[in-house]
């Protein structure tokens, strides 16, 4: 019973990350053609689907918690990979499909990370080429870009 509501959970949790993933590739977008209003509306409903990430793990530790009580289980943590780990060996208990879902979760955090790590590069890239554009602009000029005469 309690295994169905693992799944459940999982499915739900792997959804949520497809929908972050997605937000990552459009902000990415966003970036790129420098779209501050649809960055800022992006960045909006990656942070709800963040917080929904967090509430859905909670859940999913708490049914972990109940199936190691159902099933006697001695894990260290209660996380889906203990779980799997210690009922792998139960003969009672079909996980084919928790696995599965844990596998394509840990494939889809993978992507989201690197799009991730793709968006910060690209941020730094841009900070730094703004930079030196100002201090060529300074240095051409000799003036002050801004002039403080009212």
């Amino acid at each position: 019973m309690n295994i169905e509501k693992l799944t459940k959970s999982l499915e739900e949790q792997e959804q949520n990350l497809k929908n972050f993933l997605e937000c990552t590739m459009e902000k990415q977008r966003f970036i790129i053609s420098n779209d501050i209003d649809g960055l800022q509306k992006i960045l909006m409903i990656e942070s709800q689907l963040l917080i929904s990430m967090e509430d859905q793990s909670k859940k999913i530790s708490d049914i972990i918690e109940e199936l190691k009580k159902e099933h006697s289980l001695d894990l260290k943590e209660n996380t889906v990979s203990e779980f799997i780990i210690a009922v792998k060996f139960k003969a009672d208990t079909n996980i084919k499909v928790v696995h599965l879902l844990q596998n394509s979760i840990k494939d889809l955090i993978f992507k989201a990370s690197g799009i991730s790590y793709q968006n910060k590069i690209l941020i730094e890239h841009s900070r730094s080429f703004i930079r030196e554009t100002i201090n060529s602009l300074v240095a051409l000029n000799n003036n002050q870009l801004l002039d403080r005469r009212v």
